[in-house]
């Protein structure tokens, strides 16, 4: 909930000044936000074309954002150890479907730092 302690970002991950922030009131983050846009602008105006998504829940928000990224044509890769649901079989059921139906590539964020 916004304005509480669990909505805290956590200082690693605390936005610098010149990064975009784009708060979501439902479950997709491109529903009713900039995140197109800002994701358009980004890279010097050429816009982004891969999404890296981390977060809660797999088989709910982060399922939604994966679908409207498909959609809208971005590869999306899923970081499997940044992401989790209330339960394992949620978990594990949300990636398979995100495999599956939006083609994510399920990785590791090791593997991702590597590869980015």
């Amino acid at each position: 909930m916004r304005g509480s302690k669990g909505a805290r970002v956590i200082s690693d991950l605390r936005p610098r000044k010149r990064d975009a922030q784009i708060p979501k009131t439902t479950y997709s983050s491109f529903f009713n936000t900039k995140l197109e846009r800002e994701l358009k602008r980004s890279h010097d105006g050429r816009g982004a074309n891969t999404l890296i998504l981390s977060g809660l829940h797999t088989d709910c928000c982060v399922r939604h954002t994966t679908a409207d990224a498909f959609f809208r044509g971005y590869e999306t890769v899923i970081a499997e150890d940044a992401v989790n649901s209330f339960t394992e079989l949620q978990y594990r059921t949300g990636l398979q479907y995100l495999k599956f139906w939006y083609l994510a590539d399920i990785l590791p964020t090791k593997k991702i730092v590597r590869l980015f």
